[in-house]
């Protein structure tokens, strides 16, 4: 089999950039689009130990490893990294089965070595559809399995901390939130007014405070005052949980919450991860 090195490239490339929109999905983590388009260029080069298969099974082993530690830690951090090596692994395995079942379906030609895949011959027609269900589907997959564990944990107690100021308030989460920091790309906590100034001493700092677009029903867009905090923190079981986000003044009150509770915050669907 003749193997191209550009159309090698090409797949892996794409194919690592699926793979990190999954991750993401899956563990509610929000990627930078440069560092995805990195990541998944690292994919397309890496793809390359495919001509490496002259090396022992153990030294290939302990290279996919430290491949996908570094990939991951790139991409999001080192929060929750094992929680999200895991994911990218399953999410791997997952995609694998899909392209195992289109090379059976359509009697593809392929070649495997150095823990890589290569489909030669192969047409757009026969190889994107499969793709595409497999992405959208394990997609929606994880949308699902989110919305169930949103609808499991709505109201958390969250503290808030600012220049020493420190306050225990009700949030809710809304999974029509998707306010982010532009800046940052931290998720947004809508705190109300009232709500806002039990942390706010004489004087704040501006470098604390930030403008956040958003777009709403009714209203095409705007600017929403954002304040970064010092410590977020949400408490579960009596466990406390430290959380990045930016909040966003919010300067009405919230309707009561499903069970007639009050709440102060409106919280954002990643918070659940």
């Amino acid at each position: 089999m003749v193997i191209y090195g550009e159309w090698l490239f090409l797949e892996n490339a794409v194919v690592g950039c699926l793979l990190i929109l999954l991750t993401g999905r899956a563990a509610g983590r929000h990627q930078k689009r440069s560092r995805m388009i990195l990541g998944g260029l690292a994919c397309g080069l890496y793809s390359f130990t495919l001509f490496f298969d002259f090396l022992p099974v153990w030294v290939g082993v302990l290279t996919k490893a430290g491949f996908s530690i570094l990939l991951m830690f790139f991409i999001y951090g080192k929060r929750q990294l094992w929680k999200l090596i895991i994911i990218f692994y399953l999410m791997t395995m997952a995609l694998g089965g899909a392209v195992i079942a289109l090379l059976y379906f359509f009697d593809l030609p392929a070649l495997t070595g150095g823990g890589g895949i290569y489909i030669g011959s192969v047409r757009a027609w026969q190889i994107v559809p499969g793709a595409a269900v497999g992405f959208f589907g394990l997609w929606a997959l994880c949308g699902f399995f989110r919305s169930k564990a949103l609808s499991e944990r709505t109201l958390m107690e969250v503290e808030v901390e600012i220049d020493g100021h420190r306050a225990a308030l009700r949030g809710l989460v809304d999974t029509g939130n998707f306010l982010r920091d532009p800046v940052s790309g931290k998720p947004v906590f809508l705190v109300t007014e009232s709500a806002v100034s039990q942390l706010l001493g004489a004087a704040v700092s501006p470098e604390r405070f930030c403008c956040i677009p958003f777009c709403s029903v009714g209203e095409k867009s705007g600017l929403l005052e954002g304040i970064r905090p010092d410590r977020i923190g949400i408490f579960e079981n009596g466990t406390y949980r430290p959380v990045e986000a930016v909040l966003g003044i919010y300067k009405n009150t919230f309707p009561p919450a499903w069970n007639g509770e009050e709440y102060q915050l409106l919280l954002h669907p990643a918070v659940l991860d």
